[in-house]
């Protein structure tokens, strides 16, 4: 039997290009649940199969949401330090629209995806 930790050596050795969506995404959300760092491309495969990823920018948390039908939410909960200021939600019929229109200070989470932090 193999272990978990065996397996993600395995497909860690293997060429990027052989592996599989569901291999892909297995070595994403390691390295995702590690905090370490993800690229946009990454975060948007964990998106697509529904996964509710978060992240910091600003002392602002952003999390995608899959949990109604044909709603793809976006929680954005603000921080003064670790004290919680405000918290509201935008929803989006699906998570292309959500990454095509959500914008954080004007810009498109692609365009500060290297300044998240997790």
């Amino acid at each position: 039997m193999i272990t978990s930790k065996e397996r993600k050596i395995k497909l860690k050795l293997k060429p990027y290009d052989k592996l599989t969506f569901m291999e892909k995404y297995e070595l994403i959300w390691d390295k995702y649940n590690r905090k370490q760092k993800i690229t946009y491309e990454e975060y948007v495969l964990m998106l697509l199969v529904n996964e509710e990823a978060w992240f910091f920018y600003n002392n602002t948390l952003y999390q995608v949401d899959h949990g109604l039908p044909n709603v793809t939410a976006m929680y954005i909960t603000k921080y003064n330090g670790k004290q919680k200021v405000s918290e509201q939600s935008e929803n989006y019929p699906s998570i292309i629209e959500l990454l095509d229109k959500f914008r954080i200070e004007g810009k498109r989470i692609r365009e500060i995806w290297d300044d998240v932090t997790y």
